[in-house]
This record gives structure tokens, C-alpha cells and sequence, in this order.
């Protein structure tokens, strides 16, 4: 039963770790899909206007307005005229050490791609080709360049991971829970079985170990002749230890049978029991016989022996 549990609980915490992941991953795709998309028409319509104050030769405003822009997420801003003139390059303070020189070869394509800053922090790199009204062919040699902070993810993602943990740890802890409860009945359910069985028909009423002698029906006990009085407790006992009278009973196994319907009973009333079992006998017995024999390790078993001294002891 124990190993069962074992097993079941790596099972089912396995099972909600993969889960977490799962979610987690596709969670951060949905984000990362969703900025990018975002990042894409914020810088979309900053390149449209950039464009129309080139052509205006409104130069002034086309700085103010990137000047804005790091206000926010924006980590960069790049305005490269179609003649190759580096308009605008202004910067916050995290991206100020960054490579960002002038790109030459003619027309441009649009390009994203996912970079680090040298504290770490992940950005995208977002260039879009700038197309001049002015250029005959239709043609571009210039564009814009913005780098915009993606930190906003990490952080939704690790909040995410935090609730999907918090989540499963509640699933794991109900579900094992009831499992728990589910093997106690079973434990239960074999136990009482097992000190029913001597009451199934064919079987036994009597049970004798030398002068020890109990008989089932009357629920009476007897060593030499001499009536023992026992609680019920006290009698489920010697019951349990008489139905099998070469075997070595465990404390876990005493438990389980005579506590049945207990989930606090220990060692510790298992050894008291045995205690008061063993001076009941003692006190009825004329011969001195110890019939509860202590094997150190490993349990408890019942015999019949004649031997000197307290026999309460042990």
C-alpha cells in the first residue's frame, strides 16, 4: 500500500508538472504572437508618419516624436532617409551601448528578430523598409528601426506559471488526498476481514495455543483453566495473534487490524496494549506461561512457554 501511494503520487505530480509546462509554453507563444503583431503596427504607423514629416521636411517634429517613443517600451528609434542619412538615432539609457550601425545595400525587407541587452533583458530588433513618394522607381533604400522591450512577457508568463503552480499543487494535494482515504478503507475493509474470517462458517470457533484457549462464539478467554478478562480491544488482540500462531505480527500490522477504525493509534498503544495483554495472562496463569513473544525487529507472536520471572517485562 505504501509503495502504491508512492507510485501514484509521482505519477500524478508528474502528470500536473507536464501540464504546467504545456500551458505555460503555450501561453508565452500566444503572448509572443500577440506582441509581435502589436510591435509590428506600432512600428507600421510610426514609419507612415515618419515618412510623411520627411517629405514635409518637418525634421523637428519627426525627433519629437521619437523622443516619445522612449517614454514607453521603446528602447530605440532609427530613421534612415532613402538617400542613406542617418536621421533619427535616439536611445534610452539600457540600450545606449548597442551596435546599431547604419545598414547599407540598397532595398530593404522588413525583418523582426529577438535580442538580448547587455543586462540580459530580451528586446526585439524591428526593422521596417521606408518607402519615398519621391523615389521614381517606387523603390526604398531607407527605413526604420525600433528596438522595443519584451520584458511585459516574462513577467504575464511567470505570473501565469505561478497560478497554473498554484492550481496544480490544489489538484495534487485533493487528489491524493481522496486516494489516501480510498487505501485507509481498503486497509480497513482487508483488516476486518481478516479478524471476520475466523466467524465464516466452516471455519474455527475455538482457537488453543497450549493452555491459552479462545473461543470466538462467547467471546471468552481462558489460559489454564482460568478465565481472562479482556476489553474488546484488548481481546481483538490476542485473536489476531492466535490466527496464525507461527507467524511474527509487525506493529503495522496489529495497527491496521485491531485500530481498523482509527487514523491516530501508533507504536504506542500497540506497545501498551501488549503490555496490559501479557499482565492479564500472567495474572490468571498458575504455570507462569509468557505468550506474547517481542521479536526485536520484527514484531510480535504468540506462544506458549514456561518460564520464570515478571512477565510483564519487555
Amino acid at each position: 500500500m505504501g509503495r502504491l501511494m508512492v507510485l501514484v503520487s509521482v505519477l500524478v505530480v508528474t502528470v500536473t508538472v507536464i501540464t504546467i509546462l504545456l500551458i505555460v509554453h503555450t501561453y508565452r507563444g500566444v503572448l509572443t504572437e500577440a506582441f509581435d503583431d502589436r510591435s509590428a503596427a506600432y512600428v507600421a504607423a510610426f514609419a507612415d508618419s515618419a515618412n510623411a514629416w520627411l517629405e514635409s521636411g518637418d525634421e523637428g517634429m519627426l525627433k519629437t516624436a521619437a523622443s516619445f517613443l522612449l517614454l514607453g517600451s521603446v528602447l530605440y528609434v532609427q530613421v534612415i532617409s532613402s538617400g542613406g542619412e542617418l536621421i533619427v538615432d535616439d536611445r534610452a539609457q539600457a540600450a545606449s551601448s548597442l551596435d546599431l550601425s547604419v545598414l547599407s545595400g540598397g532595398a530593404f525587407s522588413r525583418r523582426l528578430s529577438v535580442r538580448r541587452l547587455d543586462s540580459g533583458k530580451p528586446y526585439i530588433d524591428f526593422i521596417l523598409p521606408q518607402t519615398s513618394r519621391n523615389t521614381r522607381d517606387g523603390g526604398s533604400s531607407g527605413y526604420v528601426r525600433m528596438g522595443i522591450d519584451t520584458s511585459s512577457i516574462g513577467i504575464k508568463v511567470y505570473g501565469m506559471t505561478l497560478i497554473a503552480s498554484g492550481i496544480g499543487s490544489g489538484f495534487d494535494i485533493v487528489v491524493l488526498g481522496l486516494f489516501s482515504l480510498l487505501l485507509r478503507r481498503v486497509r480497513r475493509e482487508s483488516a476486518r476481514k481478516s479478524l471476520d474470517y475466523a466467524r465464516q462458517e466452516g471455519t474455527e470457533r475455538v482457537r488453543q495455543i497450549g493452555g491459552l484457549v479462545i473461543d470466538e462464539s462467547s467471546k471468552r478467554v481462558s489460559l489454564d483453566g482460568k478465565s481472562v478478562r479482556l476489553t474488546p480491544k484488548q481481546y481483538a488482540l490476542p485473536l489476531l495473534l492466535a490466527s496464525d500462531a507461527r507467524r511474527v505480527f509487525s506493529e503495522r500490522e496489529i495497527l491496521e487490524s485491531v485500530w481498523a477504525e482509527s487514523d491516530y493509534a501508533d507504536s504506542k498503544d500497540v506497545k501498551q496494549y501488549i503490555y496490559l495483554l501479557r499482565r492479564r495472562l500472567a495474572e490468571a496463569s498458575d504455570s507462569g506461561a509468557a505468550l506474547v513473544i517481542n521479536v526485536p525487529g520484527f514484531g510480535y507472536k504468540i506462544e506458549y512457554l514456561q518460564v520464570e520471572g515478571d512477565l510483564t517485562d519487555g
